[in-house]
Formats: C-alpha cells, structure tokens, sequence
C-alpha cells in the first residue's frame, strides 16, 4: 500500500524528467543536424570553388578571333612575323595583357622559344631635346596627350612625370598646346621626352552638371566633365552666365579676376569663388586612335612578341569591346619559317589554359604581302 502511495507522489517527477531527456534528445538531434546541413552546404560551396576553378584551369581566358596571318619577308622565301587576332572568351569580361601577365612560347621542328613577350605596344614618340637657360624646351609633336609626359634628363638620371594638369613631378611645367617644356633647376639639361600625340578629339556641347562644394569650404566648386582625357584648350564652361576659357596650359579664366583650372586626365574642373549653380560645358576629348599593325611589328624589334588592342581605352588590359592582335616576330638569321615548317605558339595569360595556335607555312609565298594560315 506504501509503495502504491510513492508511486502515485513520483509519477509527475517522473514526466517531468522524461520530458527534459526527450528535450535533450531534441536539442542534441537539431544540433547535429544543424551541423551534417551546414556541412552540406559547405561541400557543396566547396565542391562549386573546386568546379569553378576546374573550368577556369582547363580554358583559356582567350579565344582565337579570325585567321591567323604571316608576314612574308623581302625576298618571299619565309615568314618573318605571325599576327594572331584574340578576344575574350565566353565568361570573361577582362584579361590583363601586361608584360608581367602574359607569356607567348613559339615552337618548330627546328627551334622552340619560350616567354617572348614584352607587353601592350604603346604608340610613344620619343625625342631629346636640350634646355636653354631658363630650363625650357620646345617638344616637336603637338598636341600631347594629357598624362602620358615622361622626362629623363641624361646627365642625372631623374625624371620627371605628367600629372594631367599641365604639371610635372617633382617641379615642372608642360602646355599641352604648343609643347612647351619647363623644368625647374634643369637648365641646360639634355632631357629625353617620351610621350603620346592626340590625333582624334570630338566635341561634347551643352553638357550640363551642378556645381558642387566638393571640399565644403565655401571657395572652390568643382564640376566633373563626363568624357576624358580632355583636348587642352578646348574647355569652355559656363556657370550661372559666367564663362571660363581654358589656357590649354590647366588654367581657366573669365577675362577678369574669375580663374580655375581643368585637370585635363581626369576631366576634373575647379573654380575659384563660385558658390552653387549650373555649368553648362563645352569641350572635345580625346578618342583613342588604334595603332597601325606596321608600327607594331617595328616595335618588336628583331625578335619578340607584343599585342596591340584595338578599340582600346589606353590600358593594358583587353576588355570585352575590344580586340588584340598578338605580333611575334621572329630572327630569321636564327629562327626561320618556311615553306611547309609546322610553327605551334602559346600564349599563356594569367588566368586559364594557354591558347594554342598550331599552322603550316604554306607554298607559294610571295615577297612583302601578307599571307592566311587560316
């Protein structure tokens, strides 16, 4: 009869203490399922990472983008230069063809060489001028784009860099226009000039922006042009009925006290004294100008390889409107190809496979003239 009476005292104990183990089952179950879930999905991530890597590793970044072409020489006997058209492969949207990313092999039965590469042909003009006394010089080609200015003067060694307004670094000066070079505490100096010429520019009319108090200090506004680099001495900009020509050397005035400047690399214009309002501005910049196939190959030099982007906005890297041709020319008095010579070449970029390109020199070459190797 006593142990009837304990039982019936212990019975909600006991379904008390039933119920914690059957919480604790739970809580155990969900936290181990938590864990076999969660590791689900990071195999599967894992195993996506893997794939995707996998992909990338087995293609190429670059697909061939028409015929192969061979230079013949002047005497019609071999190839001296292959000119490979590439673009993007399907998924990419851009591949850097930097000096430093990029490494073309080419092989034959006779020869086979390895990382000929030198980078992005870069249409440079080149010159060496002498500083008179006050440290100026006069640049032949004009005008020069905006940003692309390096001066080396040969007697130290130090050089001087083109920050887009007209400025050099560390103290120097150049107008776009007129190709005016000064250098402070150079005079005398031989300098060696490196720098690129604008040949096309179109012209943007009425374009509007709001003047913005960019520095919060209630003296310099500044307005962002939409296209750029900007042709020098072509900025007219107009600001509630006040407008502002531009030097061509970085400077903007209104023929009075008014004065700003333009930063003609980066589009950037800054006025003095201007609280608020609308600019309306009027201008040309620059457009890129593809470069001539011919120049390339002279560019290589004796041997060597090196792409040319067409379409290009004046980097290294081939993006998906546009198209590289890849040069390489080879040393005829070392390395020849001719008449029914198998030439294979890869070019390998950064990321994926090597592109690559296996032809036969076909028979029949004739002197000078550019030959399909399909």
């Amino acid at each position: 009869m006593g142990n009837r009476r304990a039982f019936r005292d212990r019975r909600g104990t006991i379904g008390v203490e039933a119920a914690i183990v059957m919480i604790a089952f739970v809580v155990v179950a969900s936290a181990v399922a938590y864990v076999i879930i969660n590791m689900g999905f990071y195999a599967a991530q894992k195993s996506k990472e893997t794939i995707g890597r996998g992909v990338d590793s087995a293609s190429s970044s670059l697909e061939l983008d028409g015929s192969v072409v061979g230079k013949v020489d002047s005497t019609g006997s071999y190839i001296e230069c292959l000119i490979i058209p590439v673009r993007l492969s399907v998924g990419r949207s851009q591949v850097d063809l930097g000096d430093q990313a990029v490494m073309v092999s080419v092989y034959s039965d006779d020869f086979a060489l390895s990382d000929m590469y030198t980078g992005v042909y870069q249409e440079l003009i080149e010159e060496t001028i002498v500083l008179d006394t006050s440290g100026a010089g006069q640049l032949s080609e004009t005008p020069i784009l905006p940003g692309s200015l390096t001066v080396v003067v040969v007697e130290t060694g130090a050089t001087y860099t083109d920050d887009g307004d007209g400025t050099l670094t560390p103290s120097g000066t150049i107008d776009y226009d007129d190709g005016l070079l000064t250098l402070s505490g150079e005079a005398g100096k031989t300098v060696i000039a490196s720098y690129k010429k604008i040949v096309n520019s179109v012209s943007v009319v009425g374009e509007r922006a709001s003047v913005q108090d960019l520095d919060n200090d209630g003296t310099d506004d500044d307005v962002q042009l939409i296209h750029y680099p900007v042709k020098p001495g072509s900025v007219k900009i107009t600001v509630d009925g006040t407008t502002y020509t531009d030097d061509g050397a970085g400077g903007l005035s209104d023929g009075g006290t008014g004065t700003g400047t333009i930063n003609y690399l980066t589009g950037t214009v800054t006025i003095s004294g201007v609280s608020g309002g609308t600019a309306v501005s009027n201008y040309r910049y620059v457009v890129s100008t593809d470069p001539d196939l011919d120049d390339v190959i002279a560019a290589v030099g004796t041997e060597g390889a090196m792409a040319a982007i067409f379409n290009d906005d004046e980097d290294a890297v081939l993006e998906l409107n546009e198209k590289a041709f890849i040069v390489v020319k080879l040393d005829a008095s070392k390395h020849k190809l001719e008449t029914y010579d198998e030439v294979k070449v890869e070019i390998k970029a950064g990321i994926g496979a090597a592109l690559t390109v296996v032809r036969q020199i076909p028979p029949g070459l004739v002197a000078d003239s550019y030959v399909d190797l399909g």
